[in-house]
């Protein structure tokens, strides 16, 4: 052979190993990888079978073989390859075998000759040394012999093959992580993590609330006919809220009229014969202390008609939840029926999350950020922790707490929901990311 055709085999076979090399590493798993090993070192040299080896202290498992998606570690081709493997002293070295006169592939079958391969020569190749040997067993069929020369190409494929099994081996990614750098970048951080303070930071939700509200409430026992407000409207002073249902108040107040109609005949009467009847006379006494209470009834029963219809107490915002139903309902005297906020003059309601109620001072800066505003923030003051939980708007059991504006802002809606950012004490990074987490576990393990 020539030597351009020499210089043009070099080449290509140098072409076939970087290509080979580059497609091992970006293999996605190692099962694929396996498979490449296996099968696609078959560009570079030639051979009639390869398996996969993996060696660890005295055990000798098989990973693969090619040509097969699926082994049989225990199959009794995979003991005659064992037996092979025992004679080899050095596994860290690439090295041609002693060639065996044949390898059978199963036991006889009665009937079925078992397949027998003759004159079979065999080349290990270590691939790996981390977390145990990593070999490829190369065989050759019918007396054709391996070349010292192949063995050198092969064992710079190896090498390849190495980098890109380093990618799945525990020692290796174990190294990398107490490599030198590594190591000094998570001492820095655990420095950090224990010395670095920063104020621990409450996220709770909120609610723009009105402050100081006035709390309209039921007149007198009765049924609400009709709520003459939407939830949210704005009304001004005087102006009709709700009505009740005014047959019963008309007609107590009806019969409460002729009550005292006949008290007050029947005092008359009394009246008329207590200058000659000494019994009329203490008759007249009884008759006018029931007149008194008729009256004082028909106080009550006018009383109870002048407040069928409420009233506005001052100009404001409406606060109900559902006007409808309030149709038809019994409400008893005191019963909270809405509420009316001066739109000026509004609080932030903050629901701290029971799991959250670390020491807060009161009038500390607290941080709000509105749903409706997520890119802007406002300052309030807090004024009001409760000692005590409650129920949310959410039913979640947390901490009622109120906060004054620092600077009010105008045209925000009662109503409105957000979040609020308290600040508590100091603490060390670390405390702070693991402050939750280790909340959880205790509740968990109960210690």
């Amino acid at each position: 052979m020539s030597t351009p055709d020499r210089s043009g085999q070099a080449i290509h076979l140098l072409a076939a190993i970087n290509r080979l090399g580059l497609k091992a590493y970006s293999t996605p798993s190692k099962t694929a990888l396996t498979f490449l090993i296996l099968n696609d070192t078959l560009q570079v040299v030639r051979y009639n079978r390869a398996s996969l080896w993996q060696i660890e202290k005295d055990q000798t498992n098989l990973v693969g073989v090619s040509g097969h998606a699926v082994v049989n570690p225990n199959s009794y081709l995979a003991s005659e390859w064992k037996q092979i493997l025992r004679n080899i002293k050095d596994y860290n070295k690439p090295q041609i075998l002693d060639s065996v006169n044949q390898i059978r592939e199963s036991e006889p079958v009665t009937g079925h000759p078992p397949i027998v391969h003759d004159n079979v020569a065999f080349v290990w190749l270590p691939i790996s040394n981390r977390d145990g040997i990593i070999g490829l067993l190369l065989e050759r069929w019918n007396g054709v012999k391996w070349q010292y020369d192949e063995i050198e190409i092969l064992n710079f494929l190896m090498q390849n093959y190495s980098a890109a099994w380093a990618k799945y081996t525990k020692s290796d990614q174990f190294k990398k992580l107490f490599s030198k750098p590594t190591q000094l970048a998570l001492g820095t951080l655990a420095l950090a993590l224990l010395f670095i303070q920063i104020p621990l930071r409450i996220v709770a939700p909120c609610e723009i609330v009105p402050k100081d509200p006035v709390l309209v409430t039921a007149p007198l026992d009765g049924i609400i006919e009709e709520i003459k407000v939407e939830p949210g409207q704005y009304v001004k002073q005087g102006e009709l809220l709700f009505t009740y249902d005014a047959h019963v108040p008309l007609e107590e107040l009806k019969v409460a009229e002729k009550q005292v109609d006949v008290a007050e005949a029947e005092t008359r009467r009394a009246n008329s014969l207590a200058f000659r009847d000494k019994k009329a006379l203490a008759e007249y006494a009884i008759l006018s202390l029931k007149l008194k209470k008729e009256k004082t009834l028909l106080d009550l029963a006018k009383y109870k008609a002048s407040q069928l219809n409420v009233f506005a107490p001052i100009d404001g915002i409406v606060m109900l939840k559902n006007r409808d139903e309030w149709r038809g309902n019994p409400t008893q005297m005191g019963e909270k029926v809405m509420v009316i906020g001066n739109p000026d003059k509004t609080k932030i309601k903050i629901w701290i999350p029971e799991s959250d109620n670390v020491d807060l001072n009161l009038g500390s800066e607290v941080k709000i950020i509105l749903n409706t505003e997520p890119d802007y923030s406002y300052k309030a003051d807090l004024s009001y922790i409760s000692p005590f939980t409650s129920l949310s708007d959410k039913n979640i059991p947390s901490f009622s707490a109120e906060a004054d504006w620092i600077n009010p802002p105008k045209d925000l809606k009662i109503g409105l929901k957000g979040t609020a950012i308290l600040y508590s004490e100091d603490v060390s990074l670390f405390y702070y990311i693991i402050r939750r987490p280790l909340s959880y576990v205790r509740t968990v393990l109960g210690y």
